[in-house]
């Protein structure tokens, strides 16, 4: 079989929030702060079998939000990888050079996990959280950003977080 130049196991996810009076910034001399967004509720789908249907953490019902988000994606690549390592094995066998099949074999182990305005909005809601959510399962291996507020990839050896208006046409 011809090798695969993309993963075919991907996870989708999407953040509600509400505006909420408590917890605004302090003002400042030219800003005055009446409400802030806070983080709801996130859904996830894969097309991993198995989690395949859509899994909605909701504040309230978890302890916390994105620890749940997290963990949940975590298990989706574990999954992945148990699933894609078999297609993988035949050139990870023929590769010698380690660091290349170490570099093949996080290929393999990596979900991509694709947001909507993911560097604009959804990073800004939930970053405190996320970051400190990646570090106590994982480390984060790089984050790509564009500007203070916005970034392009955040990626762990497990996760691969992208925003799919990076990859669009504009308008």
């Amino acid at each position: 079989t011809e090798p695969r130049l993309y993963s075919r196991y991907m996870a989708t996810y999407s953040i509600e929030s509400i505006l909420s009076r408590e917890g605004t910034p302090s003002n400042t001399d030219k800003t005055s702060y009446t409400q802030k967004h806070v983080l709801v509720s996130v859904s996830v789908c894969s097309n991993v079998p198995g989690y395949t249907d859509p899994k909605c953490f909701v504040y309230g019902r978890c302890e916390s939000v994105v620890q749940c988000f997290v963990a949940y994606l975590i298990e989706i690549s574990v999954t992945k990888y148990e699933l894609a390592l078999p297609e993988f094995e035949l050139y990870l066998e023929q590769i010698e050079d380690a660091r290349l099949k170490d570099e093949l074999n996080k290929h393999i182990q990596r979900l991509c996990c694709i947001g909507f305005n993911f560097n604009r909005y959804d990073i800004n809601v939930m970053k405190t959280e996320l970051v400190t959510e990646l570090l106590r399962f994982t480390t984060i291996e790089f984050a790509i950003k564009r500007s203070a507020n916005t970034f392009m990839c955040i990626s762990t050896p497990e996760l691969r977080f992208l925003d799919i208006l990076s990859y669009l046409a504009p308008g």
